[in-house]
């Protein structure tokens, strides 16, 4: 299962004890549950509709009809295993990527999601060389940006024209067996992209200036930056999970690591439109049963400011994303 906890993201209403209690609403529908080790949501601008990549499935959930016994709209099943998604600003098109370790060919997916509520999903596939773990979009929806694993255990983020699939540019990572997470600023300006033997790591390109590599943790669960590029959220493990905030405008993209209080499996993050929280999903144990909480940080001061606890049974805790919905003006 999955919820949603509406929090008001304008400064004077943040919860200021830690955790405070919020009322969440449980998503219900057999076709929600998780059967993979990863599932990403990605959230239409009006919150009318959301959609989950999990294991090899594509599910558009009706979020104005969450508190019904089933809220989903239609089920896609591909033939590969999906792990992120992001949706264009205009909810036209849904952008998803897949792996599969003995045919890497056609990994990126434009999912037609415009019309879900009378037609099927339509899925266009273009060849990457390699296994998708990563998607962002440019706020223009003119580019998207896979993280991609090559054959030849390279990680890159081919950069691509969301109108005909064709190849932009490389953005050239490190080689390694990581999962490269992607985020990229509301200009495109700034992308960050998880490299390194395990993840630790992330390889930041800001406009013109050379591309730096900074070391954030042992592993990168969730990567987010702000709306202007200017700073880098990663949740990784670093001795305990923490959060590190990067700050790209300094010369060696300075490193503040933040304590978050009981997490011990982080399991996303997200960045307000204002570029001032992050807000981190996860369990306070590895155990199934643990307690599903949210984790919020001021950004500014570089530090944690909150936590949001779920207010259901264990049985019903299951957070593997976090999506903050805005609409574009």
């Amino acid at each position: 299962m999955r919820f949603r906890t509406p929090i008001d993201l304008s400064t004077d209403a943040l919860p200021g004890t830690s955790p405070i209690t919020a009322k969440g609403t449980v998503i219900k529908g057999s076709a929600l549950r998780a059967t993979g080790d990863r599932s990403s949501w990605s959230i239409s601008g009006d919150g009318r509709h959301g959609f989950l990549v999990n294991d090899t499935r594509i599910v558009a959930v009706d979020l104005t009809e969450i508190t019904g016994d089933d809220p989903v709209i239609r089920t896609k099943t591909m033939d590969r295993t999906l792990w992120d998604c992001a949706l264009s600003r205009d909810g036209e098109h849904l952008w998803t990527g897949g792996f599969e370790t003995r045919k890497r060919q056609k990994m990126l997916h434009r999912v037609d999601v415009g019309k879900v509520d009378s037609q099927d999903l339509t899925v266009t596939s273009y060849d990457v060389s390699g296994a998708v773990f990563g998607v962002a979009l440019s706020a223009k929806g003119d580019k998207v940006y896979p993280g991609v694993l090559t054959e030849t255990n390279s990680l890159q983020v081919p950069v691509t024209n969301t109108l005909d699939g064709s190849l932009i540019n490389t953005l050239s990572g490190d080689n390694g067996f990581g999962k490269p997470l992607v985020a990229v600023s509301v200009d495109g300006g700034t992308v960050a992209l998880v490299v390194g033997d395990g993840g630790g790591s992330v390889k930041a390109f800001k406009g013109q200036d050379a591309p730096r590599t900074i070391p954030v943790g042992n592993q990168v669960y969730g990567l987010a930056v702000t709306p202007d590029g200017t700073l880098l959220c990663a949740v990784a493990a670093k001795d305990t999970y923490s959060a590190a905030v990067v700050d790209l405008t300094t010369a060696n993209g300075e490193v503040r690591h933040i304590e978050l209080p009981g997490i011990r499996y982080p399991r996303g993050v997200a960045i307000d439109p204002n570029g001032r929280y992050a807000y981190v999903a996860g369990y306070v144990s590895s155990d199934s049963g643990s307690t599903a909480r949210l984790w919020v940080i001021d950004l500014t001061a570089a530090e944690h400011c909150a936590s949001v606890e779920a207010d259901w049974g264990p049985t019903e805790t299951e957070i593997d994303d976090v999506e903050i919905a805005w609409r574009w003006e």
